[in-house]
């Protein structure tokens, strides 16, 4: 399964050390939170194929019927890896609205589960705030530790997706000011070289790094 065989949170470096061994110049103008070790240790970025990610959740964005995800599509490739019982299992479950999101095992995929919610079909901000607000609070309530999402909505949506990583960040940053002690990582799975790029500058405004300590 996968490229190479499985990915765990051991393998991905937090943002602080990702920082220092790969961004030398930082950005110090624009920053929207104060510098915070804790908060840095908690989130990464990973750049590759989500399958490959041995968490205990994956995030597949997804339309409100919950299958259809097209040909090529981070979705497609979850569904590809983790087999035809992930299908038949969300047949039963039927759908899930617009920023909602709703949980199944994980199956022949490396991650224990599969966060699916469902990505606005339009530049619709709110709703894409809350796939993200709806996954974490899922992870907590389930008592899970990791989680890995994608670039939600900026695929077939065709959501911006420098806005749609702002938003990520942003969502993120607020979840974890309140409860950083309850999850272990929160992993950005980018997949274009754009979307690193991205996630690179925008990271540093909502996680800005001072040191390393």
């Amino acid at each position: 399964m996968g490229e190479t065989g499985p990915v765990t949170i051991i393998d991905i470096p937090s943002w602080k050390l990702y920082f220092f061994t790969k961004l030398p110049r930082p950005i110090k103008q624009g920053r929207l939170a104060p510098s915070d070790n804790i908060l840095n240790g908690k989130v990464s970025i990973w750049n590759g194929n989500i399958t490959r990610l041995k968490l205990d959740a994956i995030v597949n964005a997804t339309n409100a019927q919950l299958k259809g995800n097209p040909k090529g599509s981070v979705g497609s490739a979850i569904h590809n890896e983790a087999g035809p019982r992930l299908l038949a299992y969300l047949e039963q479950i039927g759908g899930c609205e617009t920023g909602k999101a709703i949980i199944t095992p994980g199956f022949n995929l490396f991650a224990n589960y599969v966060i699916h919610t469902t990505s606005p079909t339009n530049s619709d901000e709110e709703s894409l705030a809350q796939c993200y607000r709806s996954c974490l609070n899922i992870l907590v309530e389930m008592g899970l530790r990791t989680i890995a999402f994608p670039c939600i909505a900026t695929g077939a949506c065709g959501y911006p997706q420098a806005e749609a990583a702002h938003i990520a960040i942003r969502e993120t940053w607020k979840f974890l000011s309140v409860n950083h002690h309850k999850v272990d990582r929160i992993v950005f799975c980018t997949y274009l070289p754009e979307d690193t790029f991205t996630y690179d500058a925008l990271m540093q405004l909502y996680f800005p790094v001072e040191n390393l300590i």
